[in-house]
């Protein structure tokens, strides 16, 4: 046999060799990676960033501010007005997903049904531990009320609150409010009725008026919508207990680049005036939605 032919016979069976290596042991063969665990979830900020849409909450408090219109299926109140500028000034759509209460409304931010809470929320010392707060758009006072014929308080009187912080005396208020930190402080001694987180104001208030309770502790803007169909049922009888600052933007907590963006556009409505525009039109006199100031002396 020649050289040349015992060459190529070696080298065919060193082809057949490798060939059979190859079949017996696959795993020798480079392959692509494969991804064992999921791709990591978009946060909220990137979702309302890729796809120009906030998917939002909202609570229905009273018609002036805020409430989903039974009839018509339409919103409507000082909070849609601002929520719906907002989005405006941060090009993107809101999309109004499902109405929640005081008392379950974080949940569905951690669980990541909706991107943000979009209707005005008081910021309350525990509410930190749920969820980021944007800046203050303005701030809400909060008064004690109580039935209109109800001669144990009145708003002139020094002793009203001893008079509340009696074990004798109703404070109605819902669960999760942050009318805890009230009564906490102003009148401890008081029985509390704490209905469910999703008791829209007139609920509340009518609790006062049927004797189940005997104060109340209300913004003032739900208690004039309140007055409009029931004049001279309620009085108030404190002067402010509480003055909250007031988001009208909640985010999922930790979720710093959704709220950056937020503030810019609340501090844009607030430098350009669309704030103060929204608010005249449902406050001219300036009382129930106490403005934030400009940071700086004009």
């Amino acid at each position: 046999m020649s050289v040349t032919k015992t060459l190529a016979l070696a080298f065919l069976s060193g082809l057949i060799a490798a060939g059979a290596t190859l079949i017996v042991t696959p795993r020798l063969i480079s392959s692509p990676p494969q991804h064992t665990t999921r791709d990591k979830e978009k946060t909220a900020f990137e979702r309302v960033r890729d796809t120009g849409e906030l998917r939002c909450a909202y609570i229905s408090w009273s018609a002036s501010y805020f409430m989903k219109n039974p009839n018509t299926g339409e919103y409507q109140g000082v909070g849609y007005d601002l929520a719906e500028a907002m989005a405006q000034s941060m090009n993107v759509k809101i999309i109004w997903t499902e109405e929640v209460g005081v008392g379950n409304m974080y949940e569905g931010l951690r669980t990541g049904r909706y991107d943000a809470i979009c209707t005005p929320v008081w910021q309350g010392p525990t509410d930190g531990a749920h969820a980021t707060f944007t800046r203050p758009a303005y701030y809400s006072p909060t008064y004690a009320y109580a039935r209109g014929d109800d001669s144990r308080f009145d708003l002139h009187d020094p002793q009203v609150i001893a008079n509340i912080n009696k074990k004798d005396v109703i404070v109605v208020d819902v669960e999760g409010s942050n009318g805890v930190e009230i009564h906490r402080n102003s009148y401890p001694q008081a029985k509390k009725l704490f209905l469910p987180g999703m008791t829209p104001a007139p609920d509340i208030i009518a609790n006062v008026l049927t004797k189940k309770a005997d104060i109340t502790q209300q913004n003032p803007a739900f208690v004039k919508d309140f007055l409009v169909h029931n004049p001279d049922a309620l009085k108030q009888v404190t002067k402010a207990l509480m003055v909250f600052p007031t988001s009208i933007l909640v985010v999922p907590k930790g979720d710093q680049n959704l709220q950056e963006w937020a503030d810019m556009a609340v501090e844009a409505m607030i430098q350009i005036g669309t704030m103060d525009r929204i608010l005249n039109k449902y406050d001219p006199d300036k009382t129930l939605f106490l403005r934030a100031d400009h940071g700086y002396t004009r």
